[in-house]
């Protein structure tokens, strides 16, 4: 079964988007998509506990080794970002082997975390591709916003706690909706499949919503049309990471992943 559905996501993902040129391999950065703990074996509940507190690990890690005083340009270096990331997109594939409520709470100061570093490393961004010096005063409001965002994450009970609650899933997966990306697929997680069938079905999901749906905007300075665009780019990052996750996938689908990469 788990094949079948890869072979599913490969096909779905094949006749979205035409096949671009192959281009060499780069040499490995530090902000690659890490490999899920236990590399998905086991049914869906058995392989959530091992995948998502190797995230969080991972995480946890790479944030307290972060320097406290980075500049945006070095939190843009850095890969804790990306390991956020991950966490967030594995708690969202793993929302059924766990209470909603709890997780989401969880799922939110990880996600506050992703969301208002990126907010501070933007401004490497913009420097950038505007030539200008952002305002030092911009700056640092924007660093207190980070800090801020990683309040939560970094407060020692909390860590513990949330490390704890993802070490204990559900022995089956949980009845109901969602949250967030399953509720797009109108699928839900089984133990009938392990890890990696699960995030086929997922990706195969997310990619024929994205089939069924107008793609484009017309104002990108239109704040809701913004929101709309950044929401579907977050949508096909999902696909493009979730199938690099795991050693099973990620090279029989890296073709075909390349034109929404």
């Amino acid at each position: 079964m788990r094949r079948v559905l890869a072979c599913a996501l490969l096909l779905v993902v094949l006749t979205a988007s035409p096949m671009p040129a192959a281009h060499a391999q780069a040499t490995p950065n530090p902000k690659d998509t890490s490999f899920v703990v236990g590399e998905g074996a086991g049914t869906y509940t058995q392989a959530a506990a091992p995948s998502v507190t190797g995230a969080f690990d991972r995480a946890i890690s790479e944030l307290d080794a972060a320097p406290a005083d980075a500049t945006p340009k070095q939190v843009k270096d850095l890969s804790f970002r990306r390991r956020l990331l991950e966490l967030r997109l594995l708690m969202d594939l793993n929302a059924f082997a766990y209470d909603k409520d709890q997780l989401k709470s969880y799922r939110e100061i990880v996600d506050r975390a992703y969301e208002m570093t990126g907010v501070y490393q933007d401004v490497s961004d913009i420097e950038k591709e505007l030539g200008t010096t952002v305002a030092p005063e911009v700056v640092a409001n924007r660093k207190v916003e980070m800090n801020d965002g990683l309040v939560q994450i970094r407060d020692p009970k909390i860590r513990s706690a949330m490390r704890g609650f993802l070490a204990a899933p559900l022995s089956a997966p949980r009845k109901g909706g969602g949250p967030g990306v399953w509720d797009l697929t109108g699928s839900v997680a089984s133990n009938s499949f392990d890890a990696v069938g699960n995030a086929a079905e997922l990706q195969t999901g997310i990619v024929r919503h994205l089939q069924s749906v107008d793609l484009g905007v017309t104002d990108i300075f239109d704040p809701n049309q913004a929101f709309y665009f950044h929401t579907i780019r977050k949508q096909i990052r999902d696909v493009v990471i979730l199938s690099t996750m795991f050693p099973a996938t990620k090279e029989a689908t890296a073709e075909a992943v390349k034109p929404l990469d």
